[in-house]
């Protein structure tokens, strides 16, 4: 209906909502919205990846304009026509894309929570681990480390993570790793070449140390602990930051700093990381 239209006391089904016809109502329907009441509290993104990944095909971005002006409308704005949400669509979607690689605790309660505090800078959000969403409750680290060897290994979790990243090109994206998972990604840095807006962020790898030939295709910004008892961090840094592409700093903190679950996490460290990894443009300024 023309949003001019639109009376909300009388909104009863689909085509009563702004912009929406015959043909977008057969859309919703396909992705099991049947009625006004099921688009309140939705996010418009949400139902246009599902209509893509139900469709099989990408829809145009105006569609998502379209569920913009619907979910709004829902949530009490008045009825609006779909341009009129256009410039605020290309702005989210020039937004980042997350990709976040957990290190051997794997997808826990607390890296969710770490994720969910920088979210709001992204345009979308996933995670990768090592254990494929399964939630494992290690009592320390050396318990998680065991799980870690036996169910994958690093050069698996090595290859895991550079066939997600190459098999789902994502043009602005920034990828986001700790411990085994920064180790991960920076080993598939260098295979990141056609992946021009893409930045990383590594915290303390302490694998990367056998990995010093890298040369990432794409501006990365390595944090290293204070110490690591396997190498000398100083020297480390010192050779890695003649590498193209990548920013070298050391932290006042040990290894495990932003993990609740890691005996070096440290309450201070974690709030003053977590604070920059919010500022804009963080890559290029941490």
């Amino acid at each position: 209906m023309h949003p001019d239209k639109v009376k909300r006391e009388q909104v009863k089904k689909l085509t009563d909502l702004p912009n929406i016809g015959k043909a977008m109502e057969e859309d919703l329907v396909d992705i099991g919205i049947t009625g006004p009441a099921q688009l309140k509290g939705v996010s418009a993104l949400d139902l246009y990846k599902t209509l893509c990944r139900h469709q099989k095909a990408q829809h145009d971005p105006c569609v998502l304009d379209v569920f913009l002006s619907i979910t709004r409308f829902m949530a009490e704005d008045p009825p609006r026509a779909w341009w009129k949400y256009t410039e605020e669509r290309k702005a989210f979607c020039a937004r980042d894309h997350l990709f976040a690689v957990t290190d051997i605790f794997g997808r826990t309660a607390a890296f969710e929570r770490l994720i969910n505090s920088i979210s709001n800078k992204f345009a979308s959000v996933e995670i990768i681990d090592p254990y494929d969403g399964h939630a494992y409750d290690f009592n320390d680290e050396s318990e998680a480390y065991a799980c870690f060897q036996k169910e994958i290994g690093l050069q698996s979790y090595i290859e895991k993570v550079n066939d997600h990243l190459l098999g789902r090109k994502i043009l602005n994206q920034t990828l986001l790793g700790f411990s085994a998972g920064a180790s991960a990604i920076w080993s598939a840095s260098q295979h990141l070449k056609t992946f021009k807006h893409t930045k990383a962020v590594c915290f303390y790898s302490s694998q990367i140390r056998h990995l010093l030939d890298v040369t990432p295709e794409v501006p990365t910004v390595l944090y290293f602990s204070k110490t690591e008892p396997s190498y000398d961090v100083d020297e480390v840094i010192g050779q890695l930051s003649k590498t193209n592409h990548v920013t070298c700093h050391k932290t006042p903190y040990q290894h495990g700093f932003m993990n609740e679950h890691s005996l070096n996490f440290d309450q201070n460290g974690y709030e003053a990381y977590l604070a920059k990894l919010n500022r804009k443009n963080y890559v290029y300024t941490l």
